[in-house]
Parts: C-alpha cells; sequence; structure tokens
C-alpha cells in the first residue's frame, strides 16, 4: 500500500496556475515541485491535457512536451469506461457554472 498521495491535474489548473497564480518568474519553486511529483509517478495528467494545452500558451505547452514522459498519460479503455461511470454518476460534473 502506497502512503503518498496521487494527484491528477487538468488543463485549467495548470494554466491558471501558470498564468495567474504562480508564475514561474516568482513562483519556480511550485513548478520544480510539480515536476518532482511527476517524476515520482504521483502526479498525472490525461494526454488531451496536453493537447488543450498546445491551443492555449506556448510557455506552458513547452515545460508541459519537455515532461511529457512523466507527467502524462493515455487515455485507455478502462480509463473511458470508469469516466462513463462517474459522469453517470455526477451528470451536473461537466455543466458548472462559475460566477
Amino acid at each position: 500500500m502506497d502512503l503518498w498521495p496521487s494527484y491528477s491535474i487538468d488543463s485549467s489548473s495548470l494554466m491558471h496556475g501558470w498564468c495567474r497564480v504562480y508564475r514561474p518568474k516568482n513562483f519556480g519553486f511550485v513548478w520544480d515541485r510539480l515536476e518532482a511529483l511527476a517524476v515520482e509517478g504521483r502526479l498525472k495528467a490525461s494526454i488531451e491535457v496536453l493537447h488543450e494545452i498546445a491551443k492555449k500558451d506556448d510557455d506552458l505547452f513547452k515545460w508541459c512536451k519537455e515532461r511529457q514522459e512523466v507527467l502524462f498519460v493515455e487515455v485507455d479503455d478502462d480509463c473511458q469506461a470508469h469516466l462513463a461511470r462517474i459522469m453517470a454518476a455526477y451528470p451536473r460534473l461537466e455543466r458548472r457554472t462559475f460566477m
């Protein structure tokens, strides 16, 4: 049993952190720690996150692309089935609105 928590991160978290809250110029240590978590296998993101970031932010995309092997995972059939179960159980999850 692994006692250390693992994390999944999405594109909005990466983009918001990179562009607004934890800019690398001022908070490089945050991005160093995220990289360390990825290398440890404790931080992962769907490959779809990388595809989405590629459309939005060149510097963040470059950072992600350089860590692609340790950070991103392909979406397989088991993952898709699990996601379908989650979405069926929580249909409002994809319809969140922010005020």
